[in-house]
This record gives structure tokens, C-alpha cells and sequence, in this order.
């Protein structure tokens, strides 16, 4: 083995150390479930930010965020980034201070738990629940497939193996030390993440000459499918040929960027980190803080991916980026910087994925015990070596599932996130701004919105390539306002 060929193993390596290192330190302070799911509510508004941000930003961002603007131009990557910053700060306005208030009075650890004791249903708090728990781990099988298949291509091993480098450290340093360890994690992460990015789009700024001279070399080159560079700069621009056949460029492009960002306000995995603020003061100053984190790698990894067409060069890379376009971030950066910075990139890559996938099986593991196993077994959700347990099990699920998914998997996958999305929208709001409300409406419209994805993602999707959490947004929210007027009108 050559000396290159050790630097990408080196530098993982000593990340991993790193990450377990904090992790076990971290842990030592987990005596109680409220340590291991949210940190005993005492984070600042700099670990909190950061933990949003990296959350938010899984490997599917650096990877997918990028490689769709390398298909689909600028258009793609405006309207992704708008919305981003745009549900951002409405997450951190909007939901952040009201859930804070009402879960400190109430306990609840968990977004179903609050339902439940909102709408005081223990069927909505159970129906929620089960909605995040699978259709999260659904999700989770594109996070290990997406940089499974981006380490196999970059390390040149077996995907499996590719599947454990990432799976491995997630779930030890999530089992070990809880959300505490994970958010000190999420710093070392997050600055990682961000600054990789920025480095990137410096790059390319510098290989191409500046922004200005960047635009006129990518307005000269030809495109597969389109006649020239120019397309990239264009709205409606370059779509799949299916999309552009139905004349449904702009639904396509702004129903997918709104899906994509969306998760922000309502998904429970990220509505969970403002449990964990020490205080109302923590989230003034780190709505201040996450929108500027997620603007700063929005910007600098999704603008990157139609710059691609400027930088890469060679025939043969060019096919395999347009074949997968997951490749495109990796292919600039060695490209431009050679297989050092390609390590970096790698490792960044990696902590894209590990710092979604450890929260998420975490405050999986805390759905599970406090909102479905409760009712069976009180006792089971105050021991924190349950949760442990469930942790790994969560993360366990969706590797196996990921090594050889079946096609109907596939298919939910697709739609995962548009059902949490969704399903928990109008309950969520409505619970926090609404007076009177109605459990069986909020059940109701769970129940409806997440069957509506799933119904138009089968059924409809292909004939108006409206994304389903478009419609799952209004069935749900028409369904919770019914069930809503009818209680107002009864007094």
C-alpha cells in the first residue's frame, strides 16, 4: 500500500478516534434518560446551533444537494437554498420558543410525547409515534445506501464494508454518549462540514478565475442534452427528459426543494433539539447562529454542483457524474486539489452522515421506549441502558436492510420524509397556536397526510411530478381544520 493510499485511512481513522473519544466522555455524564435524550436541557446556543445544522445536513446534502445542481443548473440550487434559510428561521421563530415553554412544564421528551399531552390522547401520542419510527428508518436506508455507495467509489472496497465504515462509529458513539456526546460531536462535525465546503467553492472560485469568468466559461460549455452551459443559468432550466415532456419543470424543481427543506419545521428529529436549550435566551441567540450555519454550507456546497461543468474536464468522469451525480462533489474537489484535500472531503462525508445518523437513532430509541413501550411497560423508558439498546437496534435495521434493498423499499424511501413532514404539521401548529383543538382531528390528520404520500407517490407522482409532501401538507391540514371547526362550532 503507497503512501496515498494510506492518507484517506490515516485521516479517518484518527476522525473515528476522535468522535468515540468524545463520545465516552460524554456518556460518563448520561445517569438519567433526560441526559442521554437531551443533554439534561443544558445546552448553549453554540452546541445547539451546531447540532441543528449538522442534524439537518446528512451526507445526502453534500452529496445529492451538490450533484442535482450539477443536472439541473442554478435553478435548483436558488430555490434549495431559499428554502433552507427560509424554514430555518421559521423553525427557530415559530416552533422553537413555544415547544421550549410548553415541554419544560410538561416533561415531555419526545415531539408525539408533547401531542399526546397537548391534545391529552394517548392514541395520537402512539399513532405519531409509529409514523416517525418507520418511515425514519425507511429514511436511514438512503443515508447508509447514499454514502455506502459514495465510499465504495472513492475507497475502492466492497460496499458492505463501505456500509460499516459508516455504520460502526454512528452507532457506538450514539449508544455510548447519548445526545450529550453527539452534540459535542456535532462541533467538531459541523466545523469540519462547513469548512470543507467553503475550501471547495474557494477552490473552484480559484481554478475558474472568479465568479464572473466562472459563468462565462460554463455559458461556453456543451451539455448532455441541452446545446450549451448557458441552460444552467436559466429558469425553467435543464429537467429529466420525463419532466420536461410533461411541461412540469416548475412544479418539479420548486415542489422538491420545498420537500427537501421543509423537514426543518416539523420533522420530530429536529423539533427535538429545542427540547435540549438550557433556556429561552439560548434559542434568541441561536436563531441568530443555525440560519447563518446553514446559509453559510447551503450556499457553498449546493452552488457548487453546477460549477462542475466548469472544472471537470475529462469525457469518461463527465459520464460517470452524470450517471451518478452523487459523484460530482468528490470529482471537484480532486480535481482541483488532488487526492489530499479528496481525503478531507471523504472524511467530511462521512461526518455528514454519522451526525445525522446518530441523533436520529437516538431520539428513535426515546420515541420508541416513552411513547409506545410506556403504555405496556412504564419502568422501561426511565432506564438509560434500554436506550442504548434501542440505539443500536435502530441503526441496525436500516444497515441490513440497506445491503441489497428490495424495489418496494426503494419506492417508500422516496417518500419517507415527505410522511413525517407532513403527518406532523398541522398537529404540531395547531397544538402551539390553537386554543381549542380536537385529538381525534389531530389523529385524524397524521393518519391522513401520511397515507396521502404514500398514495401519490405510487399512484400520481409520475404524471405531475408534484412532490407528495405537497399534497400530504394540504389533505393533512384540510383534515385537522374540519375535525378543528367542528369542535369551535360545538362549544
Amino acid at each position: 500500500m503507497t503512501c496515498t493510499e494510506l492518507i484517506p485511512i490515516v485521516i479517518l481513522l484518527a476522525y473515528v478516534f476522535m468522535i468515540l473519544s468524545i463520545a465516552i466522555i460524554g456518556g460518563r455524564k448520561n445517569k438519567a434518560v433526560v441526559d442521554f435524550l437531551l443533554s439534561n436541557r443544558s445546552l448553549g446556543p453554540v452546541l445547539l446551533a451546531f447540532s441543528y445544522t449538522t442534524t439537518y445536513f446528512s451526507s445526502a446534502a453534500f452529496l445529492g444537494g451538490g450533484g442535482m445542481g450539477f443536472l439541473l443548473g442554478f435553478q435548483w440550487s436558488t430555490f434549495l437554498f431559499f428554502f433552507h434559510v427560509l424554514f430555518a428561521v421559521l423553525a427557530w421563530l415559530l416552533i422553537a420558543p413555544k415547544i421550549k415553554q410548553f415541554t419544560d412544564l410538561s416533561n415531555s421528551m419526545t415531539v408525539s410525547e408533547f401531542l399526546g399531552t397537548r391534545y391529552s390522547s394517548r392514541g395520537l401520542q402512539l399513532v405519531s409515534a409509529l409514523v416517525f419510527i418507520v418511515f425514519m428508518e425507511f429514511y436511514l436506508i438512503s443515508i447508509f445506501k447514499g454514502s455506502g455507495n459514495i465510499l465504495q467509489v472513492l475507497l475502492g472496497i466492497p460496499y458492505s464494508q463501505a456500509l460499516l465504515i459508516v455504520a460502526v462509529p454512528a452507532l457506538l458513539y450514539a449508544s455510548i454518549g447519548g445526545f450529550r456526546g453527539n452534540v459535542v460531536a456535532s462541533l467538531l462535525q459541523g466545523v469540519l462540514m462547513i469548512s470543507s465546503a467553503l475550501v471547495l467553492m474557494g477552490g473552484i472560485m480559484l481554478r475558474t478565475g472568479g465568479l464572473g469568468n466562472a459563468l462565462l466559461v460554463l455559458n461556453e460549455v456543451r451539455l448532455s442534452g441541452w446545446e450549451s452551459g448557458v441552460s444552467l443559468l436559466s429558469f425553467p432550466g435543464p429537467v429529466p427528459s420525463a419532466v420536461s415532456a410533461a411541461g412540469a419543470a416548475l412544479p418539479y424543481i420548486l415542489s422538491l426543494t420545498f420537500a427537501i427543506s421543509f423537514a426543518q419545521m416539523t420533522s420530530p428529529h429536529m423539533v427535538v433539539q429545542f427540547y435540549a436549550a438550557r433556556d429561552a435566551s439560548v434559542l434568541r441567540v441561536g436563531r441568530a447562529i443555525a440560519p447563518i450555519l446553514i446559509a453559510v454550507f447551503a450556499s457553498a456546497v449546493f452552488f457548487a454542483g453546477p460549477f462542475g461543468w466548469a472544472v471537470i474536464t475529462e469525457p469518461d468522469l463527465l459520464r460517470q457524474c452524470l450517471a451518478n451525480p452523487d459523484l460530482v462533489i468528490p470529482s471537484i474537489a480532486v480535481s482541483i486539489f488532488g487526492t489530499g484535500f479528496g481525503s478531507i472531503l471523504l472524511v467530511s462525508i462521512l461526518a455528514a452522515a454519522m451526525s445525522t445518523l446518530a441523533p436520529i437513532c437516538i431520539m428513535l430509541s426515546g420515541s420508541l421506549l416513552r411513547d409506545v413501550v410506556s403504555a405496556a411497560r412504564p419502568g422501561a423508558s426511565d432506564r438509560v441502558l434500554v436506550l442504548r439498546f434501542a440505539t443500536v437496534l435502530f441503526g441496525a435495521v436500516p444497515l441490513l436492510l440497506a445491503l441489497n434493498p428490495p424495489d418496494v423499499i426503494v419506492g417508500i424511501v422516496g417518500v419517507a420524509f415527505s410522511a413525517i413532514s407532513s403527518a406532523f404539521f398541522a398537529p404540531l401548529v395547531g397544538g402551539l397556536y390553537l386554543r381549542r383543538t380536537s385529538k381525534l382531528g389531530a389523529t385524524a390528520s397524521v393518519i391522513a397526510a401520511a397515507s396521502t404520500c404514500i398514495v401519490w407517490q405510487l399512484k400520481f407522482y409520475t404524471a405531475s411530478f408534484v412532490y407528495p409532501v405537497i399534497p400530504g401538507l394540504v389533505v393533512g391540514v384540510l383534515v385537522y381544520l374540519a375535525f378543528n371547526m367542528k369542535v369551535t362550532r360545538n362549544g
